[in-house]
């Protein structure tokens, strides 16, 4: 996500303009992102996109209610967020 900021800008959507909605939005630009990797050979492709991406998601979600729970500080959950990410797509160890 560091390296494609872009994704998460409507501007560069392919979704409906009147779609402010982030369920709409983002899936479908992070599907494209993890198959772009699974073609590339950096993510494991034996698991779809699709499940990939909203496997992703609910690490984003389960990451602002532990947030918002008190129980993880924002740097630390985005941290767990994105090491648990790389992992679950199967990106290479670096």
């Amino acid at each position: 996500m560091r390296r494609y900021p872009l994704l998460f800008n409507p501007a560069v959507s392919r979704i409906r303009p009147e779609s402010n909605d982030p369920h709409d939005v983002v899936p479908p630009r992070l599907e494209r992102l993890i198959r772009r990797g699974q073609q590339a050979g950096a993510l494991d492709g034996s698991l779809p996109a699709d499940w990939l991406a909203a496997a992703v998601i609910g690490l984003q979600h389960t990451a602002a209610a532990e947030v918002s729970g008190g129980r993880l500080t924002p740097p630390e959950a985005a941290a767990l967020c994105l090491r648990s990410t790389l992992r679950l797509c199967g990106a290479a160890a670096h």
